[in-house]
């Protein structure tokens, strides 16, 4: 029942053909992983970090994005991977991001097919997930400098790498959607036990994982009103390493839960501080 990728996906706008070139040179073909890490001490716990912005910020955010011809997932998975690439130690820097299938469902043909329920009473909220490798390499030669980022200060140079990292992802996310649909129920056609056994048993594909749950809308006949929202979720077995949780409402805005496993506080608090000098820096 799954729809072709219609254009409206394609966001992107004006990518010319052999314009990543640079980065996909770039690519070392294997994503960073920590052969030892599930034998790491309090591995179950996450170190949580929550950053807010308001109604205000997140519409100001939204123009930047607009004006470059990307959208915010785009935006977040490059503070990210500015955030984490000194542990990828050359490696890539594999970003996992899921999106909802429920969309991509064709109404027409689950009738001819004799469902009388829509594709959300059917699906409920279907996950997939596209996943994009990103050369650490080439932003440890474009944002080296952590104090200038700190003090605001964001040069010519880094500002065009920054554009051309967040075009990128939006250019792969674009076109990798509809390789990515995953196939509805299917626990029907795989084993649960298995399936969760072999997926201990490999090393961590994800590097970073943005889970975006969107805005919630209040509302207005009643008089309760949730104002805010906060959604996150530890990062366990199948997650990245690090996290960016993204949720909110359309009266209080929209908090990011940045995440990481437990066992690389250094590594966490770089990554928050990039994360937050960049989001402040576009935001200014």
């Amino acid at each position: 029942y799954a729809k072709k990728i219609c254009s409206g996906i394609s966001y992107y706008l004006g990518f010319k053909s052999g314009e990543f070139q640079e980065i996909d040179s770039r690519l070392a073909g294997s994503v960073f992983t920590f052969d030892d890490f599930r034998d790491w001490p309090g591995i179950d716990r996450t170190n949580t970090k929550i950053l807010s912005l308001s109604k205000e910020d997140v519409k100001k955010l939204l123009g930047k994005c607009r004006e470059h011809g990307v959208k915010l997932t785009s935006v977040l998975a490059t503070f990210g991977n500015i955030g984490i690439y000194r542990s990828a130690n050359g490696y890539d820097i594999g970003t996992g991001i899921p999106f909802n299938v429920r969309p991509f469902v064709d109404e027409e043909k689950l009738k001819d097919a004799g469902e009388t329920i829509s594709a959300s009473e059917l699906f409920g909220l279907f996950m997939s997930q596209v996943s994009v490798e990103f050369p650490s390499t080439y932003l440890k030669e474009n944002f080296p400098d952590m104090e200038g980022i700190k003090s605001g200060v964001c040069g010519e140079k880094e500002q065009l790498a920054f554009w051309n990292v967040a075009k990128y992802f939006q250019h792969q996310l674009s076109t990798r959607m509809d390789e990515s649909l995953a196939l509805a129920g299917s626990l029907d056609y795989v084993d649960p036990e298995d399936f969760v056994k072999s997926s201990l048993s490999k090393k961590k594909n994800k590097s970073y994982e943005i889970s975006n749950v969107g805005v919630l809308k209040n509302d207005e006949t009643e008089k309760q009103k949730l104002v805010n929202l906060v959604f996150n979720q530890p990062n366990g077995t199948n997650t990245g390493y690090y996290g960016c949780n993204v949720a909110g409402t359309d009266i209080g805005g929209t908090n990011l839960a940045l995440t990481c496993v437990n066992g690389l506080e250094e590594e966490f608090n770089i990554y928050v501080e990039q994360f937050d000098a960049y989001l402040k820096w576009l935001l200014k």
